[in-house]
């Protein structure tokens, strides 16, 4: 059954669930920063709910619904007062006319028992939980491993020794029913991550920085990107905050920092240092401050990185000198704030 084959299910009318609301929930999971969370998921997910023996037709279309309305909140670099599940569950309610069916109503406790520390016994519940939560029981490193690279692009705007001391904590919860996770412990224990450092005063962010970001993500070469700002206070007009720039990086790791940048590369556990070009002017200007960094005891590469073509006329300065002109001119230089669908 294709995902969009979910808009023909039968329990459809009787809950008052919209064809349009669905393939809004479907493009959620298309959302960039959803590596593990995405389609694939719930594409895997549906295939085995197909697959189960001795379910009835709309037992199998309850669950094709969880399904697609379990994730349907996901955001965990920011997350409300409520649970990402509540929120999920919630959402699904605004979507049915007819909401206080038992049917709709069991669909919506099922998605709440989604949360790791609830217990549901409705057997529906059960057969997707398990389903779900298959992967904390693989005895494939190989298979666990490509799970926790995806986890952790998802998690990536924390610090990494927060992610780490977290997800292990998270994974010792499993290790009684699974021992092949203490593995997945040591590998993540052990790795050494690859992390660029992307500094500057972005005094604005424009989509010249945001296409460095991206071209180096796409090549593969680090695990991750951190964005420094570096903060003059003595400066005038440079930002002492970043939440601009977590507005339009969403799921990437922001960092401020004061003084040397050698400084922060160490407290940043990176491995490499980012720098932007546009042109060959640049290319002499910033040779220039890497002799300095070196002179301060910088002890990682640094890569320069070209641009986006349409981008090389682009400089924070220039955005800056237009907007004390006519602020409506910049718009078309700032990148828009990370569209989470």
């Amino acid at each position: 059954m294709s995902l969009y084959k979910l808009k023909e299910l039968g329990i459809n009318k009787k809950i008052g669930l919209s064809a349009d609301s669905i393939s809004r929930v479907i493009t959620r999971y298309l959302s960039p920063h959803r590596f593990y969370h995405g389609i694939d998921h719930i594409r895997s997910n549906q295939e085995k709910i197909l697959a189960l023996p001795g379910l009835s037709r709309q037992d199998k279309d309850i669950l094709l619904l969880v399904n697609l309305y379990h994730d349907s909140v996901y955001i965990p670099w920011n997350p409300s007062e409520s649970s990402l599940e509540l929120l999920s569950a919630e959402l699904f309610l605004e979507d049915c006319e007819n909401k206080t069916t038992k049917i709709a109503q069991r669909i919506y406790s099922i998605i709440l028992a989604t949360h790791l520390g609830s217990v549901s016994d409705d057997p529906l519940s059960v057969s997707f939980n398990k389903i779900d939560r298959e992967i904390l029981y693989s005895n494939s490193l190989e298979e666990l491993i490509e799970w926790e690279n995806n986890i952790f692009k998802e998690y990536q705007f924390c610090p990494l020794d927060t992610y780490k001391s977290k997800r292990i904590e998270f994974l010792k919860k499993f290790t009684g029913e699974n021992p092949g996770l203490r593995g997945l412990i040591d590998y993540i224990t052990c790795k050494q991550y690859r992390i660029a450092l992307y500094p500057g005063s972005f005094n604005p962010f424009h989509k010249g920085h945001l296409s460095v970001i991206q071209k180096i993500e796409n090549k593969g070469n680090f695990d991750k990107v951190i964005v420094a700002r570096g903060v003059n206070p003595e400066k005038r007009g440079n930002p002492e905050n970043t939440q601009d720039l977590v507005e339009i990086l969403g799921y990437r790791e922001v960092y401020s920092y004061e003084g040397f940048l050698t400084k922060a590369v160490i407290d940043c556990q990176a491995t490499a240092v980012l720098r932007g070009l546009r042109n060959g002017y640049d290319l002499n200007y910033e040779i220039n401050q890497l002799r300095f960094l070196e002179d301060m005891g910088l002890s990682v590469p640094v890569f320069f990185v070209v641009c986006d073509e349409k981008y090389s006329h682009i400089s924070s300065s220039a955005i800056r000198s237009l907007e004390s002109i006519d602020p409506k001119k910049t718009n078309k230089y700032i990148p828009n704030y990370l569209q989470i669908l």
